[in-house]
């Protein structure tokens, strides 16, 4: 089992929330993608709000910033930039990222004058210096004159340079529904466009052209380079190839992969069948799922994840290959759709089991590496440390499925923070959030009915919790485990108060610099 954890409060239901007048205190906060953590240690999150003054309309609000030194980003019913005076913020979307120096894009509605067309748009920034990046009803970059923003997509991604993206659908004279969604990368003020519905797509037979894209934005890495999945249009596409993973900025976009192309690290005609979306890395490095068809393809290797840049794709682990850490004779049958990547290019993700003693209580498992170096993170059914005689790890399937989204994240030094209901002995399905060091050490955060110290004097019993994975921190999505192993998570008890906390494991007392002292609260749990 790993060392001790420090835990530090960053904010408390019924504590005072920055930025407010006086007696204005924080209610409550989001369980669902609650919280982001960047490099120096800062959290961002949203959180609802009552107290003097505090109505339907300004209830509610986004925070940034160390434990003791949070900024109130922005909070319903303060004038929104860039717009008409007058014109103010209402409902954020709690979804919220967080880049390396403290930035946020967030999407609202906005309300007052001018509105009733317009109601939406997409902001970026920090607090005390927010900026318009995005508005319903704008002019659309790089489209003909009086093509404009119809609608905007709820979840902008952020990277290290101030750089979001964001889907937008359009509208104008000669909008038509084959060209009517698109991708958008950019800074304030140099928005471009990156791929719309109709055009060209890049190395693709004349003709061939993007399909309808879907709302959920490009990942994206610190350089400004973004990856995507289309669907395709156009002659000689049909429904064996109608599918494509792309890479670039805005001009310079390449194909990653192509259903129905050969599959890299295959035998000769053997195809994608099916291809999943693309994370990135900074160096430009993308990891994907994909489906296989052809020669000697059967149902115990027709699927696996590929990792690399365009035009350098290859296999990272193939099903029907031996399952890293687990007995002889156990391999892998199939992979969740939503890999990691970091900075190392060492990929996360969830694997399925076939073979020698595997049976519906253990045939799923955590894995993270580089190809011919995958090591595995926990696998179903194997015993939870500390948690318990009998306990063990639950279903791992449960991180990559629509209940429990993407429940894990990957740092660049291979750390992985997981969530897990835990099963065996006196528990059944109780949450539980972990952290795995590079070098196998696990260590339970926090769990399910268990006492959590809030503060000297102070333990509460935790319900649930609320953690933010997904991500490999390189792909601008937020994320809530940092570089130096920190993990920041919501916690809800029992006497229905909640926070927001960062976990800091030990040794590492560099890892504690910008925490601000004041705000630490500790409970250690010992080797």
């Amino acid at each position: 089992m790993g060392g001790a954890i420090t835990y530090t409060a960053v904010a408390l239901s019924d504590q005072p929330a920055p930025g407010t007048p006086a007696g204005v205190r924080f209610g409550s906060f989001s369980d669902q993608n609650p919280v982001a953590i960047n490099a120096a240690g800062q959290s961002g999150f949203s959180a609802s709000l009552y107290g003097p003054g505090v109505t339907n309309e300004t209830g509610y609000g986004l925070w940034a910033g160390a434990p003791g030194a949070l900024g109130m980003v922005k909070r319903a019913g303060d004038p929104a930039p860039g717009t008409l005076a007058g014109v103010t913020f209402g409902n954020f979307i709690p979804d919220v990222t967080l880049n390396a120096a403290g930035r946020m894009s967030f999407y609202s509605f906005i309300n007052g004058p001018g509105t009733n067309t317009s109601n939406q748009g997409i902001w970026s920034g920090a607090p005390g210096n927010v900026v318009l990046l995005a508005r319903e009803g704008d002019p659309a970059p790089g489209t003909s004159a009086g093509t404009r923003y119809l609608d905007l997509g709820f979840l902008p991604k952020i990277n290290a340079a101030g750089q979001s993206s964001f889907y937008a659908s359009l509208a104008g004279t000669d909008v038509t529904v084959d060209d009517d969604t698109a991708y958008y990368l950019g800074a304030p003020g140099s928005v471009a466009l990156l791929a719309r519905e109709g055009n060209p797509a890049p190395g693709l037979p004349a003709g061939v052209k993007y399909g309808e894209l879907d709302g959920n934005p490009p990942r994206l890495n610190a350089a400004g380079k973004a990856a995507f999945a289309t669907p395709l249009t156009g002659p000689g596409v049909t429904s064996g190839n109608n599918l494509a993973l792309w890479s670039g900025a805005p001009g310079s976009v390449a194909l990653l992969a192509r259903k129905g192309s050969p599959a890299p690290g295959t035998d000769a005609g053997v195809n994608f069948s099916s291809l999943g979306d693309p994370t990135i890395n900074a160096a430009g490095q993308s990891t994907f799922r994909g489906g296989l068809a052809g020669p000697g393809v059967t149902n115990t290797n027709a699927n696996g994840l590929w990792t690399g840049a365009p035009g350098s794709v290859a296999v990272l682990v193939r099903a029907g290959s031996p399952a890293p850490g687990t007995p002889a004779g156990v391999n892998f049958r199939d992979f969740g759709a939503s890999p990691s990547i970091n900075a190392a290019g060492e990929s996360g993700f969830v694997g399925f089991l076939t073979g020698t003693g595997v049976t519906a209580t253990n045939n799923t498992g955590l894995w993270v590496g580089a190809s011919g170096s995958l090591r595995k993170v926990f696998t179903e059914g194997q015993a939870a440390p500390g948690a318990g005689a009998g306990v063990v790890f639950g279903d791992a399937f449960r991180l990559d499925v629509d209940t429990d989204p993407n429940e894990f994240a990957l740092n660049d030094r291979g750390d992985v923070a997981f969530a897990n209901y835990l099963t065996g002995g006196s528990v059944i399905g109780f949450h539980s959030l972990w952290l795995a060091d590079a070098a196998g050490n696990l260590s339970l955060i926090v769990r399910e009915g268990s006492p959590f110290q809030v503060a000297p004097g102070d333990s509460r019993t935790v319900s649930s919790f609320g953690f933010t994975g997904g991500s490999g921190d390189e792909d601008g999505l937020a994320c809530g485990l940092n570089d130096r192993g920190q993990i920041a998570f919501q916690v809800s008890f029992t006497d229905g108060s909640d926070g927001i906390f960062i976990a800091v494991p030990e040794p590492g007392s560099a890892a504690l610099l910008g925490l601000g002292a004041a705000a630490l609260i500790v409970l250690r749990r010992r080797r």
